[in-house]
């Protein structure tokens, strides 16, 4: 096992002398190219059978080669190879991405070249052990589930942490620290650590491996594990991540939906009609960062939006739609500030859906409009989003 990771200095390629497979930032056209063409020779086009993935949208190599898949690119010879690695170094660690790419080499034609690779897992036919969102029960489960073709509860003796939510192992063993997780063997090893690797956010962790009991495993270590992070004080959660009990996804909602029912229980107004407004307001927000929580964490694209389409591909965005009290039910017709574009709410178009409520969070939100009809229709898109979010959470912390 290493000892984790230098985040800010990335390292030359053993063979300085070998070109460079260029691809993603540093193909030409791209920002990065510019400033590595000083230094550039010769250029050809070529492609390469290597899967590649993105991170932040980042195009990055995955090491695993197949003749199935085609990674278009450019082999460039350098008239100065040594500034011209020195420059690609400089732009690696600017861009910090340090973290997320490794140098390798690659065989195009009989040509060896160095290349940029993703810094996943170094076998990939390993088991994989998981202590947070990808245990069964947890935010990022299904996800590999259909890869999984058996699954042992293990425990292993490093200590975790929390940061951001989520938790993270630091890389000692500690014969008095206990974390139980999940041992997974996959019946598709590329498909799985794919999926792993376009979920995880790699600020927060890097792979390595550990021994649990005579077998050699993948693991998820936190990177800079003491910066921006808590000690777990629970004995429970110290020992058993449970992404149940984030309070945003717990007790969050349940603020919501106590305020609903205590604020719009009947037509009595005590309050200033405008103070009535604004806290609702107030609760419709929140209810979309615990949204964007639950997309982030599940998905980890690189937008709030790009996370969102990822809820919108999904089976159980959509049956918690159809599981909407009346869901008939009429929203009348809004309209974007920006380009005036019309919405509605078509329970059997989901995206329609998802937009309508996005509108509404920054068509009457932001513009504090405060009418009767306004409360009205903000009131209903707050119960019938709230309920949407109940449905998905429960379905998805219950899935073995």
């Amino acid at each position: 096992m290493t000892n984790g990771r230098n985040n800010n200095n990335f390292k030359m390629p053993k063979n300085r002398n070998l070109p460079f497979f260029a691809y993603g930032l540093f193909q030409p056209g791209k920002n990065h190219y510019s400033k590595i063409k000083v230094f550039i020779k010769q250029v050809k086009n070529e492609e390469v059978n290597y899967r590649s993935i993105k991170k932040d949208g980042v195009p990055m190599l995955m090491r695993i080669h197949d003749n199935n898949y085609k990674t278009s690119g450019h082999m460039i010879n350098f008239n100065d190879n040594e500034n011209a690695y020195k420059e690609i170094i400089v732009i690696i660690n600017k861009s910090h991405l340090s973290d997320k790419f490794i140098w390798d080499t690659i065989v195009i034609g009989r040509k060896k070249c160095n290349a940029l690779f993703f810094k996943g897992p170094e076998d990939i036919n390993l088991p994989f052990f998981t202590y947070g969102i990808f245990k069964p029960g947890e935010i990022a489960y299904s996800k590999i589930k259909d890869s999984i073709i058996n699954k042992d509860k293990k425990v292993i003796h490093y200590p975790m942490r929390h940061r951001d939510g989520v938790p993270i192992l630091l890389s000692r063993n500690k014969p008095s620290s206990t974390t139980c997780g999940y041992l997974f063997n996959f019946n598709d090893n590329e498909e799985a650590y794919k999926i792993i690797n376009e979920t995880i956010p790699y600020e927060l962790y890097y792979w390595d491996t550990i021994d649990i009991g005579k077998d050699k495993v993948n693991v998820l270590f936190g990177n800079r594990p003491f910066d921006g992070s808590n000690k777990i004080v629970d004995p429970d959660d110290k020992r058993n991540f449970k992404g149940i009990k984030d309070p945003v996804f717990k007790k969050g909602m349940e603020l919501i939906r106590n305020y609903l029912e205590s604020e719009f229980s009947s037509d009595e107004r005590d309050e200033d009609e405008e103070i009535r407004f604004f806290n609702l307001q107030m609760h419709y927000m929140f209810l979309w960062s615990a949204i964007d929580r639950y997309c982030k964490l599940r998905y980890n694209r690189n937008t709030d939006w790009a996370n969102r389409e990822e809820l919108l591909k999904e089976d159980l965005f959509k049956k918690a739609l159809l599981n909407l009290p009346n869901v008939n039910r009429h929203y009348r017709q809004i309209f974007t500030t920006d380009d005036l574009t019309e919405r509605r709410f078509n329970i059997n178009e989901p995206k329609w859906c998802m937009n309508y409520f996005y509108t509404l969070r920054c068509n009457i939100v932001h513009r504090l409009k405060t009418n009767g009809w306004d409360i009205d229709l903000l009131k209903q898109a707050t119960w019938d989003l709230l309920d949407i979010m109940e449905d998905i959470l429960n379905e998805t912390f219950n899935e073995k």
